[in-house]
């Protein structure tokens, strides 16, 4: 999912107002105002802030909810999803935008930082967060729509979580290449998205849950590691005479086959990789504007306008 951002300035909350309501993204009838007017909507942000006192600090939050591609949403519904995630935030002023412009329909909502009704800042705890994304859920759920995973640990994952990568990591066992592995995978209704435009493979359960697949957190898994692993016979390699060659040697990349294949024939919890904090690009150079510096668990994903962001769908709201 596409990763949201704030800014401190004034003028960002116009900026952030013009860019969601660009005609060349969406129409009229596709931009709503929850508390507001959406042509005033700057204005009247500000006036709140002013009457109680609150111009200064984070002066909006930038919410984006999206829809999967395969997903059978209109504009329309999406906008009234939209507005109803608006409405799930009493007493703050949104803005609520649907983009036509990319294959996959999203909602912007800007909404203000401080509450017309009190003049409270707007905060939300980490658990109050997941609360939200459960009830955009709830939302899609009633209209027949696929929903995004909860934030979960590794060791509270759902159960249809466990069973895709339970059953991922068979169908790698029993795959000599690619198709071989999507067919066994297709066997028990699940979809696969892998394209080589794109960093990640994105899994769908027959249940409607869309996964990637370094969300599984297992090195086997990665995009990479599965090419090459194919690339080298896949299952045959298993029982390969000269097993040993593939060992990997010192200097070479993470991801040789010897590694893998221990893996494939180990414990399955020696092979968790590090789940990394991501930025996007603006963030990143927000960042690095004010002197900090991303720690090594700290990388780059994709901005709203990257074309691997089609392959999100779902809620997120930066804190």
């Amino acid at each position: 999912m596409a990763v949201c951002k704030f800014l401190s300035s004034k003028a960002a909350v116009k900026g952030a107002l013009e860019y969601i309501t660009k005609r060349e993204k969406t129409e009229a009838k596709l931009i709503g105002g929850k508390d507001c007017v959406p042509e005033n909507a700057a204005k009247e942000f500000d006036a709140v802030k002013r009457m109680f006192g609150k111009s200064n600090g984070r002066q909006y939050y930038h919410i984006i909810q999206s829809f999967s591609p395969n997903d059978p949403v209109d504009f329309e519904t999406a906008h009234q999803l939209g507005m109803q995630l608006a409405g799930y935030f009493p007493g703050f002023q949104c803005v609520v935008a649907t983009h036509k412009d990319r294959k996959h329909i999203h909602n912007h909502i800007v909404m203000n930082s401080v509450s017309f009704q009190n003049g409270r800042m707007f905060h939300q705890t980490a658990a109050e967060l997941e609360q939200v994304k459960e009830y955009v859920n709830r939302l899609c759920i009633e209209h027949g729509f696929s929903t995004t995973e909860a934030k979960a640990s590794r060791h509270k994952w759902p159960e249809w979580k466990k069973k895709l990568r339970r059953l991922a990591l068979y169908a790698m066992l029993h795959s000599h290449d690619k198709a071989e592995f999507i067919r066994i995978m297709g066997t028990q209704g699940y979809k696969l998205k892998w394209e080589d435009k794109y960093k990640y493979i994105t899994f769908t359960t027959p249940e409607g849950n869309v996964c990637r697949n370094n969300k599984l957190f297992d090195e086997r898994l990665l995009k990479g590691n599965l090419e090459r692993y194919f690339e080298l016979g896949g299952c045959y390699s298993l029982m390969a005479k000269d097993y040993q060659e593939y060992r990997t040697q010192p200097g070479e990349g993470f991801g040789g086959l010897y590694r893998l294949l221990d893996g494939l024939l180990g414990e399955p919890e020696q092979c968790y990789h590090q789940e990394h904090i991501h930025h996007s690009r603006n963030e990143l150079e927000k960042m690095s504007a004010l002197g900090m510096k991303a720690s090594p668990g700290e990388t780059f994903t994709v901005d709203d306008e990257d074309e691997e962001y089609e392959q999100y769908h779902g809620f997120n709201l930066t804190m």
